[in-house]
């Protein structure tokens, strides 16, 4: 059975009372497909991306989240930081986390990446091409770990996979259904991110 979170909003100026629908399971979510308990698909005709965040789907009461993605897309493309966001249940935008703000925390981030080890998820192993094909996102990272870049390129023939660190604007995460946007400007994958 479908469900469907009915968020109000009130635009107190005016006085309009608005309402806006939120997808509040991933069948509810286009072209999405559940592939295990916090692993997910989007397919469609531009893009191909598979999210995974078993860690993070039980351990959120802390300041970071981690979700690994991996992304292709049939026509070449480029995705940008700000086109990778978060959509809380109560339909806030939370913006991947700056690599200032990543190194400022870095204790916090390593104890999530230690913690998260086990439960690593090969989310480039439910595409055609070979792992030596993948490029790394590097929105990220850590001391003498590489350069940090502001975009990738995906395409036909070019996956894209990587770490994403998102930071609660209130020091913890909340239970609750969020949405993964990953975006450019010709094609917009949503998927589901289910806090328990």
């Amino acid at each position: 059975m479908r469900r469907l979170l009915a968020t109000l909003l009130v635009a107190v100026s005016s006085g309009i009372v608005v309402f806006a629908r939120t997808p509040a399971a991933q069948d509810e979510l286009p072209n999405v497909k559940a592939l295990g308990r916090a692993v997910s698909q989007y397919k469609d005709d531009a893009l191909h991306a598979v999210v995974a965040y078993n860690y993070s789907q039980r351990e959120h009461d802390s300041r970071w989240i981690l979700i690994e993605l991996a992304v292709t897309s049939s026509r070449p493309m480029t995705i940008h930081r700000d086109g990778i966001f978060l959509r809380t249940p109560d339909v806030r935008i939370i913006e991947l986390a700056s690599q200032r703000r990543f190194r400022e925390d870095l204790q916090r981030v390593t104890l999530l990446l230690q913690n998260a080890a086990a439960q690593n998820h090969p989310v480039d192993s439910y595409f055609n091409l070979r792992r030596n094909e993948a490029q790394r996102m590097t929105f990220f990272a850590r001391p003498f770990e590489g350069i940090v870049h502001d975009d990738f390129v995906v395409s036909n023939d070019r996956l894209a996979v990587g770490s994403l660190f998102f930071e609660s604007p209130r020091g913890l995460w909340d239970a609750g259904a969020y949405i993964l946007t990953v975006q450019s400007d010709r094609a917009r994958a949503e998927l589901p991110i289910a806090l328990n």
